[in-house]
């Protein structure tokens, strides 16, 4: 299949064939491990709770989409990470909740994450950062 791609101006900026499937799968399991210690136990009123958190798991790709531009920069970013592989995963961090009502609450958490630490390559940490809203049923 060839594609041409062309700008907002109508001049062509890509001419290439696509080789291969397209489409890629990728995903994650885990397995976490949560220690929450609601304050309103010791006093009534604060409806803070701060939590740990800590798991395994494991992010799952798959396909050798690749593609083949005029441009043999692109070519070799997109192919490179075209093809993702299995890997395994750790993380632990830690959080803080509000609740408003005992089911509806906002929270603020930070992570770090531990991302193929296999055959000596340690590279590929990361931190994450999550708020939201939160219900819980």
């Amino acid at each position: 299949m060839s594609e041409r791609v062309f700008n907002s101006s109508g001049e062509q900026v890509a001419f290439g064939k696509r080789t291969g499937s397209f489409s890629t799968s990728i995903g994650i399991i885990t397995a976490d491990l949560v220690c929450r210690l609601p304050l309103d136990d010791f006093w009534p009123g604060v409806h803070l709770a701060p939590y740990a958190f800590s798991g395994l798991g494991a992010i799952f790709g798959g396909g050798t989409s690749q593609i083949n531009t005029s441009f043999p920069e692109l070519n070799q970013r997109f192919n490179n990470s075209a093809n993702v592989k299995s890997r395994p995963l750790g993380y632990f961090g830690g959080g803080l909740e509000y609740r408003f009502t005992p089911h509806i609450g906002i929270f603020g958490e930070a992570g770090y994450n531990l991302i193929d630490h296999t055959n000596g390559r340690n590279g590929n940490n990361a931190v994450q950062a999550n708020f939201g809203l939160r219900w819980a049923f």
